[in-house]
């Protein structure tokens, strides 16, 4: 599970075509689960993915608005 707040979301925060990538050999997990809540202009998203065990530098690749975005995640 991972989970990332947007102070900067505005009224309307769609996420989409969620997908983890657990270390530099490119296997692909795409998300089981996806819960945004906006309120007061901040957005709250929790991201769920099958049970992994060994990851090295993961990131996720999504949409936000239809904007793709890749992030690094802290482990």
């Amino acid at each position: 599970t991972i989970v990332f707040t947007d102070y900067k979301a505005g009224s309307q925060y769609t996420v989409s075509d969620v997908i983890f990538v657990p270390s530099w050999k490119g296997k692909e997990y795409k998300a089981t689960s996806v819960s945004t809540t906006v309120e007061n202009g901040v957005a709250t998203v929790t991201l769920e993915f099958p049970h992994i065990t060994q990851f090295s530098n993961p990131k996720v690749i999504l949409r936000i608005n239809g904007k793709k975005r890749t992030f690094k995640v802290c482990q």
